[in-house]
């Protein structure tokens, strides 16, 4: 499981008080329900790991999904037996695949009918976590802190002739994102390709 994106000491500063033993029993799990949010939102592991990922060589490149990419392990056939396959590595997300038969099998379809593959090991991920992921994470954290789980699809309430109405997003759970955060997260989302994890390591 990746690490949370924010801790109970943060959440305390965040808060401008200590927390009390139930609270942060609580707290310590929605940090991770929050982790889990902004990465699903994401699409990425934000924290740094080396993941193996099976992905299409499209015109001779390779989109990595996951970002920022910090080195690159290996990259090797998925047909038969596994083989290095050279490459080149711009810094970014994209790996340019030397010429070789997967240029060729790119654009034509392999007796078996599938695209062209390659099972690529990277490193990825920031070594500190940015400061708005967990200014996002301590959002979402603080704001189920305060109500009971029961009460997430609440979305108008009335005291004493005083109402208030909240989005349809923040009534869709206690670790929610509203449009705010979500457009906070939306410079980290990775690009929109479908892929295979094979595993993380």
């Amino acid at each position: 499981m990746s690490d949370p994106l924010a801790t109970l000491p943060q959440l305390e500063r965040f808060l401008g008080r200590p927390l009390t033993a139930d609270e942060a029993l609580r707290a310590d799990d929605l940090i991770v329900y929050a982790s889990a949010t902004v990465r699903a939102y994401t699409g990425q592991t934000i924290t740094q790991e080396t993941t193996t990922q099976r992905l299409r060589v499209r015109c001779g490149q390779v989109l990595l999904p996951q970002a920022p990419v910090s080195s690159i392990t290996s990259v090797m056939t998925v047909w038969g037996t596994p083989t290095a396959v050279p490459y080149a590595w711009d810094g970014g997300q994209i790996l340019y695949v030397g010429a070789s038969w997967l240029d060729r099998f790119d654009v034509e379809p392999l007796f078996v009918g599938q695209p062209v593959k390659v099972d690529v090991e990277y490193e990825h991920g920031y070594e500190t976590i940015p400061e708005a992921v967990t200014s996002v994470v301590l959002q979402i954290v603080t704001r189920a802190l305060g109500r009971h789980p029961e009460d997430g699809g609440i979305t108008q309430e009335a005291i004493d002739g005083y109402s208030y109405q909240i989005g349809s997003t923040a009534a869709a759970g206690p670790t929610g994102l509203l449009p705010a955060e979500s457009a906070v997260l939306d410079a980290l989302r990775g690009p929109r390709v479908p892929i295979s994890v094979l595993g993380t390591l």
